[in-house]
């Protein structure tokens, strides 16, 4: 019985680590090695080498001080174990507790060398131009003396969830009145929801109306022909002195006719260069006055025809 407790026990001890073994290697859908910081253009600052990145990864411990507004860094490293790159490789850098961050995307290489599992090596560089980050991250970072996080994403939809990759890298500390613009001043802070400046309405231009010189031709051709129509019916006998009314009919004559001429008079002004609006507020009034006068004319010339 002992014997056998004991062969027992080493079968489910070198189950567990079957287990255990197996799901380290699944667990191995990439390597990345060779991870370093670089600062191509600064002989101050040293080559930060982090070595390899796996979810284990812990932050580089000290945030990394910018003192130069053209400050290019570099993160470099080197991904082996794939038959091809993931669809995802992107650096997150910003800052993650304000909701402000940005997506910065590498350059490829691929290594001519070949990893141990005999599958191709890319090597991926990211370049950080401090001068071309979102002046907002700047504004947060130098003003709020907060560090701009770099987050590191390797994912594929062919990893299993535990593969894709999601790990802070390190920071970068913008030291205070460093960052300038164009025309060498510290960043000020963003817009916000405050007072704004007055807006002022402008009323578009009065509507350009005809050429004068076309509205006298226009008023002289009305009035020409309206002279050879009056012509016209005196000499035919339609207009006869002895055909006009008389005692009150001779008013509401005369009140008629007057409105015939006065819109005359109304629409020449609209043709001279007065407003639609004018024009037609002057008519209103004097069209009620004819049509209820005209009305009582018309009726009392209709008795006698």
């Amino acid at each position: 019985m002992q014997l056998f407790g004991k062969v027992s026990s080493f079968i489910s001890l070198l189950l567990v680590q079957c287990i255990f073994l197996s799901q380290y290697v699944k667990g191995q859908a990439f390597q990345i090695d060779k991870a370093s910081i670089e600062f191509p253009n600064s002989e101050e600052i040293d080559t930060i080498a982090l070595g390899s990145i796996d979810s284990q990864f812990n932050k580089f411990d000290q945030p990394i001080e910018i003192h130069k507004s053209d400050e290019i860094i570099e993160f470099k490293f080197s991904l082996n174990n794939l038959e091809e790159q993931p669809a995802q490789v992107t650096l997150l850098f910003g800052l993650p507790q304000e909701n402000l961050e940005t997506t910065l995307y590498p350059t490829i290489q691929k290594n001519d060398s070949i990893s141990e599992e005999e599958k191709p090596v890319f090597d991926y560089t990211f370049e950080i131009k401090i001068q071309d980050l979102d002046p907002i991250l700047l504004t947060h970072s130098v003003h709020e003396l907060k560090p701009l996080v770099s987050t590191l994403i390797v994912a594929d939809e062919s990893f299993e969830s535990q593969d894709n990759l999601f790990v802070p890298i390190f920071d970068l500390f913008i030291v205070n009145n460093v960052i300038q613009d164009d025309n060498n001043k510290i960043l000020n802070d963003p817009e916000r929801l405050g007072a704004k400046e007055e807006i002022r309405y402008t009323f578009a231009e009065s509507p350009k109306t005809v050429s004068p010189f076309l509205s006298y031709i226009f008023m002289g051709l009305i009035t020409f022909a309206t002279l050879v129509l009056l012509i016209s019916w005196s000499s035919s006998g339609a207009i006869k002195f002895d055909n006009l009314p008389s005692g009150l009919d001779f008013i509401y004559f005369l009140v008629f006719l007057g409105a015939i001429v006065g819109f005359e008079y109304i629409f020449s002004k609209y043709y001279l260069g007065s407003t639609i609006f004018d024009t037609l507020h002057a008519a209103f009034y004097l069209g009620v006055l004819g049509l209820i006068v005209g009305t009582k004319f018309l009726r009392s010339v209709g008795k006698t025809i």
